[in-house]
């Protein structure tokens, strides 16, 4: 009866020692899928906002550019000559 229960127990062991590695591993698996998905939730996050940035340069433009004689012409006299260098081939970079 003592070698049938010392077996039963060596068998017993083992298997749980099987169980906890494969648990170790599904965990290791679950946590590098957790990772892949941290980084494609950064990705998708990043190229929204860049979406974002576009519309709202685009939104602006549309309300600004066809106001811009307006502007131009409720500015100050200081404030056009700042202006003019910006929209004049004089203030743009040297080429």
């Amino acid at each position: 009866m003592r070698l049938l229960k010392d077996r039963v127990l060596y068998v017993w062991q083992q298997r749980m020692s099987e169980a906890k590695d494969r648990a170790t591993e599904v965990q290791r698996r679950a946590n590098a899928v957790q990772e892949k998905l941290d980084r494609l939730d950064i990705d998708h996050h990043a190229e929204s906002i860049e979406e974002l940035d576009v519309q709202g340069i685009l939104a602006f433009a549309e309300r600004v550019l066809p106001r811009a004689s307006d502007l131009w012409v409720q500015a100050s006299l200081n404030q056009n000559s700042g202006s003019s260098n910006c929209f004049s081939r004089k203030g743009s970079a040297p080429r």
